[in-house]
C-alpha cells in the first residue's frame, strides 16, 4: 500500500512539472505597438542573430510581397537571381508567415555554423489595366539574415540605409556598435532612443531603460567611431533601445534614412529566466526528498 501511495504521488509530482510555466524569449509590445522591423524604399535590414537567438521576426512594407515566395528557399547572397533552400543554408531553419498579422518569423537551431543569406520584399508595380503585379523591374528592398553560432565578437559596422536588429540576452560586454564614416546619434553616450514605439525618435537616459553604459571603445580616439555597449543587470521586462550612425552633414539632411544607419537593440528580460529557473530548482528539491522518504 505503501508503494502504491509513492507511485501515485511520484505521478503528481511529475505531472506538475510538465505543466510548468513556458516564458517566451519574444517579449510583447504594448497592446495596439507593433514593433517587428522591417526594410524601407530606402533601407536594407539586418537581423542579426547570435548564438543564444532562436529566432526573429521582421515584416515587409505593407502591399509588398516577400521574395522568394516559397517560404523553404532563400538568397544565398546579393544575386537574387538563384535560390537556394533554406534547411540547405542553416539545416533545420524553418520561415513560417503570420498572415493576420503581416510578418514572417525565422527559427533556427541550436548547432549551426556562421551564414548570412537574404530576402527581399518587393513593391507591386500595376500593369496596363491598373492591377498591381510584381515582377523584377518593380522596386525591393532587401532583408539580410545573419546567423551566428556563438556570440559575435567583432563590432557591427552600420553602414548608411541599412537597419541591424540585434538582441542582448547576456550581462557584461554585450556587443560593439562601429559608425563607419559616421556620427553617433545621440552624441552624449550617456542618452539613448527609446524605441518601444519603433520610430527611434524618443531620446532618453541610458540608465533610465537598462542599468548599463556605452562609452567609446578607445577614449583617446572617439573618432574612429566604435563604441561598445555594457550591460549590468537585465531589466524586468525586455527595453527596446535604438542608436544612429548619421551623416556629419546631417542637419541639412535630417531625416533622409538613406544617410543614416540605425542599431535596433532589445535587452530581454531577465525576470522570466529567474523564475523558470527558481521554480524548477525548487521542485527539483522538493522531488529529491520526497524520493529518499520513500
Amino acid at each position: 500500500m505503501q508503494a502504491t501511495g509513492a507511485s501515485v504521488s511520484l505521478a503528481v509530482v511529475l505531472a506538475f512539472l510538465c505543466v510548468l510555466p513556458v516564458f517566451s524569449e519574444t517579449s510583447q509590445a504594448p497592446e495596439g505597438t507593433d514593433t517587428t522591423p522591417s526594410c524601407t524604399e530606402k533601407s536594407t535590414l539586418t537581423l542579426i542573430l547570435q548564438g543564444n537567438d532562436r529566432e526573429a521576426s521582421f515584416r515587409c512594407p505593407a502591399t509588398w510581397t516577400l521574395q522568394p515566395a516559397d517560404l523553404t528557399q532563400a538568397y544565398e547572397n546579393a544575386d537574387s537571381s538563384n535560390t537556394v533552400a533554406l534547411d540547405t543554408l542553416v539545416s533545420g531553419a524553418t520561415l513560417i508567415h503570420d498572415s493576420e498579422n503581416s510578418k514572417y518569423t525565422l527559427t533556427l537551431p541550436s548547432e549551426r555554423t556562421d551564414k548570412t543569406f537574404q530576402y527581399k520584399c518587393q513593391k507591386p508595380s500595376q500593369d496596363a489595366s491598373g492591377k498591381n503585379t510584381v515582377n523584377s523591374a518593380s522596386q525591393s528592398c532587401k532583408i539580410v539574415v545573419k546567423v551566428f553560432a556563438s556570440e559575435i565578437k567583432s563590432a557591427i559596422e552600420c553602414k548608411e540605409g541599412e537597419i541591424n536588429v540585434a538582441t542582448v540576452k547576456v550581462t557584461g560586454n554585450a556587443l560593439s556598435l562601429k559608425c563607419k564614416n559616421l556620427t553617433l546619434d545621440p552624441p552624449d553616450v550617456q542618452n539613448v532612443y527609446d524605441d518601444e514605439d519603433g520610430k527611434c525618435e524618443s531620446k532618453v537616459a541610458l540608465t533610465s531603460l537598462v542599468d548599463g553604459s556605452l562609452a567609446a571603445v578607445a577614449a583617446e580616439q572617439q573618432d574612429n567611431g566604435e563604441y561598445a555597449l555594457s550591460i549590468s543587470e537585465l531589466p524586468t521586462d525586455a527595453k527596446h533601445l535604438c542608436y544612429k550612425c548619421v551623416a556629419k552633414q546631417s542637419k541639412t539632411q535630417a531625416g533622409d534614412a538613406s544617410k543614416e544607419c540605425m542599431l535596433k537593440l532589445t535587452v530581454a528580460s531577465g525576470a522570466a529566466a529567474f523564475a523558470t529557473a527558481s521554480i524548477s530548482v525548487g521542485i527539483l528539491a522538493s522531488l529529491a526528498s520526497f524520493l529518499s522518504a520513500n
